[in-house]
């Protein structure tokens, strides 16, 4: 059955928060999309739950580690309060759910230069086995009396580690750690593919963050890498080889991203960066996917996430009866949100909180769809959490679960950590309203005697462009998901026309063609796609 619908579509000014445009755009939304599985959350408690985001986290025989991260809320946008020192996570926390038992064990007994570098926040990590290896991370450093993006390697020897908090040994000697320039990354995620480690994306930040600093008090760069390596450790000794990166530009510009290990319709292990911000210029998230295999990488053609463009608890499964790969996303942040009443998605270029849990599926012919589960957050939840699967659970090696192996109603896993917020736009209100959130979830797989019903996020037209901010000229990439007749336009700031660029009855699939605007003055221009069921506008930035 499909369903047209009208929805509002309004953009909002960034700076200013002040109307600029109000534009009536026709959204189709598809809803017999059917799973023979749904997902279901309860609410489990702790007496002493860690209030943590944003740090790294491992486990081993029933028990959690947590280590770095931030416990106050949402970063702040000016000194001192931006990431203060005082919300840094200092402890090693050790959880046992089943036992409902938590120790701590501060991180200031280590030296100085591991201590600081566990002490920061946004640190790419990856459990192996027995061993949790932490890299880079944003933090405080005190020989420079200034925040930095660390270069490290940190090895942690799990259970020893675990003992040694419990009873309340010394946790020296379960921690290595070395240096290496490549490794000066936060905000990006590492996973692996057979015996190499993917470092994707984030960015290396050095000094204070400050959103109005126009003097230089910070330098940020975005490492625009895919970077390889792997590692050699016989338990004393530890070291990186066989070291390589793939660069692009114009794609890998991003940080904050969900980077989830995937099955490709062909049985290859993988993964797949989804979304993640902000894009050059614009300070808007990208909706496109990037797959990475052993063999390179492939933005994903015909799809946009729209319900989903920040770090978040992300939960994979396989079902390898149908060949269908399911990456489930538990709230977090999203430009988008999927109004149920109206089947319509309306659009806050804020990027706000969001409750919304969505489900992207890749099926046996590499078709990417998302939808929007029929559950959600009972409040603004998932940004910055940690999706823990159970470990009983079967999972393949790459650490996805088996759908096929669930055969009744089947806890999988926990979610915890991350920030809760009181409403969905808090940052140009106050950032302290939100919090690090203390709130622990159970989250069951269950398998109904009937189909379940999602609906589609997905649009029938999407546009890809680039450069962007750009001078001249830009290149515009229209990917449509069937065949539809499409006009593409261009708005100046105020909402008028200025010209139509394209009237043209499109096939499944992609269409490029350049925009040439060197007769306008720079400034905020917006390219206006529309179809006789849709229509959306993308925000362009034309310099000198």
């Amino acid at each position: 059955m499909w369903q047209i619908i009208l929805n509002p579509f309004i953009i909002v000014k960034k700076s200013v928060y002040s109307l600029l445009f109000l534009i009536f755009c026709v959204t189709t939304i598809q809803t017999n999309a059917q799973t023979n599985f749904v997902v279901e959350v309860d609410t489990f408690s702790l007496t002493v739950p860690p209030a943590i985001h944003s740090g790294a986290f491992s486990q081993w025989n029933g028990k959690w580690i947590f280590i770095g991260g931030r416990k106050n809320g949402l970063h702040g946008f000016l000194p001192p309060f931006a990431f203060p020192t005082s919300d840094a996570n200092t402890d090693v926390w050790v959880v046992d759910p089943n036992n409902n038992q938590t120790w701590t064990s501060s991180i200031d007994s280590l030296p100085i230069n591991y201590a600081e570098a566990l002490e920061s926040s946004n640190m790419e990590y990856y459990q192996q086995d027995s061993m949790l290896y932490i890299v880079g991370g944003y933090g405080w450093k005190n020989s420079l009396s200034d925040f930095h993006t660390y270069n490290t390697l940190t090895a942690v020897n799990i259970p020893s580690l675990i003992n040694a908090v419990v009873n309340n040994y010394s946790i020296v000697p379960f921690f290595r750690q070395i240096s290496d320039s490549s490794l000066q990354v936060c905000g990006g995620d590492l996973e692996k593919i057979d015996s190499v480690y993917y470092l994707v994306f984030g960015h290396d930040f050095e000094g204070t963050y400050n959103v109005a600093d126009t003097l230089g008090f910070f330098v940020q760069h975005y490492t625009k890498q895919i970077r390889k390596f792997q590692i050699q450790d016989d338990g004393v000794n530890l070291s990186i080889y066989n070291k390589s990166a793939i660069t692009d530009s114009s794609n890998f510009r991003r940080r904050d991203l969900n980077l989830v290990p995937q099955i490709f319709p062909n049985g290859e292990y993988g993964i797949t960066a989804f979304t993640g911000v902000f894009q050059q210029g614009i300070n808007l998230p990208y909706f496109n996917t990037i797959d990475i295999k052993t063999s390179g990488y492939a933005i994903v053609p015909a799809f946009n996430q729209n319900l989903s463009q920040y770090h978040c608890a992300v939960m994979p499964m396989y079902n390898a009866t149908d060949n269908n790969m399911y990456s489930v996303f538990f709230g977090g942040m999203s430009m988008y949100r999927l109004d149920t009443i109206n089947n319509s998605l309306v659009t806050d270029s804020l990027v706000p909180f969001t409750k919304t849990i969505s489900m992207v599926k890749r099926d046996a012919t590499g078709t990417m769809t998302e939808y929007k589960l029929p559950i959600e957050w009972p409040a603004y939840l998932g940004t910055n959490a940690y999706f823990i699967p159970d470990t009983s659970i079967a999972m393949y090696e790459n650490k996805i679960i088996n759908l096929d192996s669930i055969h009744q109603k089947t806890f999988v896993g926990y979610i915890t950590g991350g920030i809760e917020s009181p409403d969905s736009n808090i940052a140009a209100v106050a950032s302290t309203l939100s919090f690090a959130c203390s709130r622990l979830y159970k989250v069951y797989i269950k398998l109904p005697n009937d189909a379940v019903n999602y609906i589609k996020a997905t649009e029938p037209v999407s546009l890809n462009s680039y450069p962007n901010p750009f001078k001249g000229k830009i290149n515009f990439e229209l990917t449509a998901t069937e065949n539809i007749s499409t006009t593409v336009s261009i708005l100046d700031e105020d909402g008028y026309e200025l010209e139509i660029l394209l009237t043209k009855n499109l096939n499944a699939g992609r269409f490029s063609f350049q925009w040439n605007a060197k007769h306008l003055p720079s400034g905020i221009y917006y390219c206006l796609i529309k179809t006789k069921n849709y229509s959306k506008v993308y925000k362009l930035v034309l310099t000198d």
